[in-house]
């Protein structure tokens, strides 16, 4: 009996325990998600800021959990959404109550339609992550998140009435999924730590199909060291492959300058270090890339050849957390972390140069091609020297680069969130040599040696602050004001003037400027979320203020410049008849000229069945501030504005993509026609150089009003099989300008234009950490400037590439530890990048008995292996 009676207890005790598996007397809302999450497979999507300082006194079993933090949560404008099949606990604001009339804030009379707003966030930070998609619908209708990670959509019909899953998905990330049954949501995706910065394709592929998949061909670095998403976004067919050196990224034959970067929605005017062997920021800083290119919609102010978006991570709202790396061009560290756990959050990040100053930086060698010392060139005729190899003697070569990255943020429960971010970079190179020339003397002619100095130095700063703001369900105000200022110095002392490529006439003199330009940003945008759309309108200014003065041969050129401009753009997209539109205009009103310039945008995307999409756009782009380069001076880019008399860039783009799952592989064709108008040209770039009608007059360093027509089309596939993921891409395509004083009137081909271009890429994720790739990049050559010349091709020779990286990564303690090696033109092809007149000596002659000039091969840099390290505790 006694045994009865003391099992009958232990079954009450058990029973009672069951009934009370979870309770807190005073325990904060984040404890209490960590610890059910530990000891249940529910799971809670939550905003950190709403949850930062909830308290939670609650006594429950897993069953009644739902119930019980529904009444606990209420009074502090906490709503519970729970999904007992997906066990999923959904965490939104709601009005406070002081008692809850329900569990579940679910209507009592289903609407026909249902808006949903939320965000996507890291679920270890808690950051927002911008232009994150998310999509329903079997992935057949998606939105793209605006860059504070945010997303308003409208579900129809059957969709707005029951539970409609909803699959969020980001670069790198875990896609998760949920069925929301109120009016918010916030997804928590996963991803390694100190995994690659995401590259965002965000128009037209992410647009058209919403396939985040599609990014990860543009993950590969194609650099030095840590690589980074400039050099990176050569993969895709749209942007011409470049030399290791170059001055930016060509996009659909549009030239260099018509390309922006921005960060934190300001433009940078130099986004590379040491002229393009990196790019200007320390990726381990940011928070994604996206790039847009084709026809922008209304809401961007994207010039010709499109933008690349970069956002600075805001910090964790979480925890501390550390990252450091070392890699073949210099070391960085970084440090993020709350300040107020759940509001506010911080990031220090900075990275310095270790070029010439420690034993595993890029070698000299590599400097000084850079700086324009050496030149690695086909063969000399035999018992030949090249003049300027014996004329000039280089003494040293100084290289060095900077940049840092400042973030702030604070996230209210509302869903309002501010940043400020600060960046600050820059150069500073010098090559020292001695020339050896003749002098006269009383009648006597002697061999003498003067020293002689090349020197460019760059840097930029941004300051700017982001406020992004709910207003009600669907309604988001976007505030934005910054200011930028990036200043340029180019000395060299004996920069060589090509005159006459023909006769091989060449002359040595100075050459030099100062860039200064500065330029203050200011905007508002308002998305609304009406009927099955979202509209958009907004107002952006910019305060202009830029000097630049040149001395060059037989030239001095200033100007100092001063400007205005106010935009206004409206736009609408969502659902019409079948199709998915995306309509609008933007208005341009510029101090400098009495018209105002419109830009209308449309893009029509219709389905074609269940796996397939077609698009159709046409968009007007303007670009108002220039950038001139000097020729083949390795000097940072120098920017000058439209004005009256050399009006904006303005450019007309049609397109038309077809996108294809099909099942093993997914497909991408694009057709573009490309009109541009008004582009500047200096007249040391080499289509000037070459083509000049020699009675022309210029008054100007730069021919102001050359026009343009690119067209090409375009292929994408990608095709994951098991633990291996094949990609290809091609490109047929053609660029031509036109001036009255370039060739007579006549189309010229550009100096960038590849007919054909193709990549094949190989990706291997073989378990244990281990990751490898392999690129196989062949393209046809640019055109030959010296194609006037007897004997000459038209084009130069077409070049072939192969570029390896291996990487591993693993968990060592608390700390993941990520290696990686890359090895850029694994084969060591010599890669034609120019053809160019060289003066020559017989060997053992003196510097007054030359030949004449020769025609030789301009190289890209041979084999060129690199490696980083990184840590992150």
């Amino acid at each position: 009996m006694t045994r009865v009676f003391l099992f009958g207890l232990l079954l009450l005790a058990s029973a009672a325990h069951a009934q009370a598996e979870f309770e807190y007397s005073s325990a904060s809302l984040r404890e209490v998600i960590e610890d059910v999450e530990d000891r249940t497979d529910w799971r809670f999507l939550y905003r950190d800021a709403l949850v930062a300082r909830a308290e939670v006194r609650l006594s429950a079993s897993s069953s009644t959990l739902p119930d019980a933090l529904a009444r606990a949560l209420a009074p502090q404008g906490i709503a519970v959404d729970a999904d007992p099949e997906r066990r999923q606990i959904l965490l939104a604001s709601a009005p406070r109550v002081s008692t809850p009339s329900s569990v579940v804030p679910v209507a009592a009379t289903p609407e026909p339609s249902r808006r949903v707003r939320g965000r996507v966030v890291d679920a270890e930070t808690g950051e927002p992550l911008p232009f994150a998609t998310v999509t329903w619908d079997g992935a057949r209708r998606g939105v793209v998140c605006d860059v504070d990670g945010s997303f308003s959509l409208d579900l129809k019909g059957d969709a707005a009435r029951q539970r409609t899953e909803l699959t969020a998905s980001f670069a790198g990330y875990e896609p998760a999924s949920s069925a929301p049954s109120g009016p918010t949501v916030t997804f928590r995706l996963r991803s390694p730590r100190l995994s690659p910065t995401a590259i965002v394709i965000a128009a037209p592929l992410l647009d058209s199909n919403l396939d985040p998949e599609w990014a990860a061909i543009t993950q590969r670095a194609g650099g030095v060291g840590e690589g980074g998403g400039l050099r990176a976004l050569e993969a895709l067919p749209a942007v011409a492959p470049s030399p290791l050196f170059s001055d930016g990224l060509i996009v659909r034959g549009s030239s260099a300058d018509a390309f922006e970067v921005r960060l934190d929605g300001l433009p940078i005017y130099n986004p590379r270090h040491l002229f393009g062997l990196a790019d200007a920021f320390n990726l381990d800083a940011l928070r994604a890339v996206a790039l847009h290119y084709g026809v922008p919609p209304a809401r961007s102010a994207a010039p010709p050849g499109g933008t690349l978006e970069y956002v600075t991570s805001a910090g964790s709202l979480r925890q501390t957390q550390v990252q450091g790396g070392v890699s073949s061009l210099g070391v960085r560290a970084t440090v993020e972390g709350p300040l107020r756990p759940g509001r506010t959050s911080a990031l220090v990040s900075g990275r310095i140069s270790t070029l010439g100053t420690a034993p595993w930086a890029v070698g000299e060698d590599l400097v000084a091609i850079g700086l324009g010392a050496e030149t690695r060139t086909s063969e000399l005729p035999p018992g030949t020297a090249e003049l300027f190899d014996r004329v000039l003697q280089v003494t040293e070569t100084s290289a060095r680069f900077g940049d840092l990255h400042l973030a702030l943020a604070d996230e209210g429960k509302t869903g309002r969130r501010t940043q400020a971010t600060v960046y600050l970079g820059g150069d500073r190179t010098t090559l020292r040599s001695l020339r050896t020339q003749l002098s006269s003397d009383d009648e006597r002619r002697r061999v003498e040696q003067v020293p002689v100095e090349t020197r460019n130095r760059w840097g930029s700063a941004a300051l700017g602050i982001d406020d992004t703001r709910p207003l009600g369900a669907g309604w988001i105000l976007s505030s934005h004001v910054g200011v930028t200022a990036y200043g340029a110095r180019f000395e060299a002392d004996d920069y060589t003037f090509r005159l006459a490529r023909q006769a091989g006439e060449i002359l040595v003199d100075t050459l030099g400027y100062d860039n200064a330009l500065r330029e203050g940003v200011w905007s508002h945008q308002l998305d609304a979320s009406l009927g099955s759309g979202l509209l958009t309108v907004g107002a952006d200014a910019h305060l202009y203020r830029v000097e630049y003065n040149e001395q060059a041969r037989n030239r001095v050129f200033g100007r100092e410049q001063e400007a205005q401009r106010l935009d206004l753009h409206a736009a609408w997209a969502g659902p019409v008849s079948g199709l998915t539109a995306d309509v609008g205009v933007r208005g341009h009103l510029y101090s400098e000229t009495t018209s105002v310039r419109i830009a209308p945008r449309i893009r029509l995307t219709a389905p074609l069945g269940a796996s397939a999409t077609a698009s159709v756009g046409f968009g007007r782009s303007h670009q108002f501030v220039h950038r001139l380069t000097l020729g083949d001076a390795p000097a940072a880019a120098a920017w000058v504005l439209s004005t009256s008399g050399e009006p904006p860039t303005e450019a007309d783009h049609l397109e038309g993509a077809l996108n294809v799952d099909l099942g093993l592989a997914s497909v991408h064709l694009a057709a573009y026609d490309k009109r541009t108008r008004n582009l500047r040209e200096h007249i040391e770039s080499r289509s000037v150089r070459d083509n000049l009608r020699e009675a022309a007059v210029l008054e100007l360093p730069w021919l102001p009003d050359v026009d343009s027509h690119a067209r090409g089309v375009e292929a994408m596939v990608r095709a994951p099989v098991g633990s291996v993921t094949f990609g290809g891409v091609y490109a047929l395509s053609r660029t031509d300008l036109q001036h009255p004083d370039l060739a007579d009137g006549a189309p010229i081909r550009a100096d960038w234009d590849r007919r054909h271009r193709a990549t094949l890429t190989v990706d291997l994720d073989a378990g244990h950490g281990f990751t490898a790739g392999a690129a196989w990049t062949l393209a046809s050559g640019e055109p030959n400037g010296l194609a006037a010349l007897a004997g000459e091709d038209d084009t130069l020779p077409p070049i072939q590439r192969i570029d390896l990286r291996v990487a591993y990564s693993r968990l060592v303690g608390a700390s993941r530890v990520t290696a990686s090696v890359s090895v850029r033109n694994a084969l060591n092809r010599d890669i034609v990048i120019e053809r160019d007149r060289f003066l020559l000596l017989r060997r053992g002659i003196t510097l007054e008995d030359r030949l004449p000039a020769t025609s030789l091969d301009v190289y890209d840099v041979g084999v060129l292996p690199s490696f980083d390290l990184a840590v992150g505790f």
